[in-house]
């Protein structure tokens, strides 16, 4: 970077810095810095490549990767390190994908590749947005394999009984036509869903979903389940391998 591209860059971290959701978008910071778009782009292209920021690939915002900023979140190094997964994910079945995680004891999803899909206004409430632990196929993961939220009232009998049929054979659904979220639904979504493990403890789940009216039998697939499955263990691995880092970053999740 020239001297001048060094303090855009900086005055670009300041922006993200100061954000009241710790994410910007490129126009916003367009707007904000009073650069020309194109430059704007090209400065956070170099920063990115740098590791000072992370464009999500959920809703293409971008967030600080600096661990010295105040802002600075660790969920988004886990984050950037996992996305090339889902994106390879979305590649092999065409399919969708969300990794969810527990935060402040309520699942959320972290990052997603339903950014890929042409439905962008949806795809820009992805992120943040909590799956319900009855419904969700990603919610009933992390109800039934870490015991979340003990004080939920009681399933219904019925999908207590469906729940464990799920965990014995490790695969989780989605509850047909529901819908929990505060936006429309794209379309009638089927999905299925893994557990995604730490040291034996399952610390997020990897959801798989698509449109039921399209794709009836997607979720039966045993090619489908075999990539989401390998996608799992994908991440697995790369959690592993970096978790000095993320023990170092104080990240939630279930050190010794």
């Amino acid at each position: 970077m020239t001297t001048k591209s060094i303090a855009k860059a900086r005055s670009l971290m300041d922006l993200l810095a100061t954000s009241c959701e710790g994410s910007a978008n490129l126009e916003t910071l367009h707007i904000l810095s009073g650069y020309p778009k194109a430059t704007v782009k090209r400065i956070l292209d170099d920063m990115q490549e740098l590791g000072l920021v992370y464009r999500r690939l959920a809703d293409k915002r971008y967030v600080l990767l600096n661990m010295d900023q105040a802002t600075f979140d660790p969920i988004n190094i886990l984050v950037k390190d996992l996305s090339p997964v889902l994106q390879h994910l979305h590649q092999s079945t065409g399919l969708f994908s969300d990794f969810v995680m527990l935060r402040q004891g309520q699942p959320s999803i972290i990052e997603s590749n339903f950014s890929l899909s042409n439905l962008r206004s949806t795809a820009d409430r992805v992120i943040g947005a909590r799956p319900s632990l009855r419904e969700s196929a990603a919610g009933r993961t992390l109800y039934a394999e870490t015991n979340a939220c003990p004080e939920l009232d009681k399933i219904h009998e019925h999908w207590a009984d469906t729940l464990q049929q799920e965990k014995s054979r490790g695969v989780y659904q989605r509850i047909e036509g529901s819908w929990e979220y505060g936006f429309d639904k794209p379309f009638d979504i089927r999905a299925i869903a893994l557990p995604v493990r730490f040291k034996g403890e399952t610390i997020a789940a990897l959801s798989l979903y698509w449109n039921g009216r399209i794709q009836q039998q997607a979720g039966n697939n045993h090619e489908q389940v075999r990539l989401l499955a390998g996608a799992r263990d994908k991440m697995e691995e790369i959690i592993a391998d970096r978790a000095m880092l993320y023990r170092r970053l104080a990240l939630e999740l279930p050190f010794d």
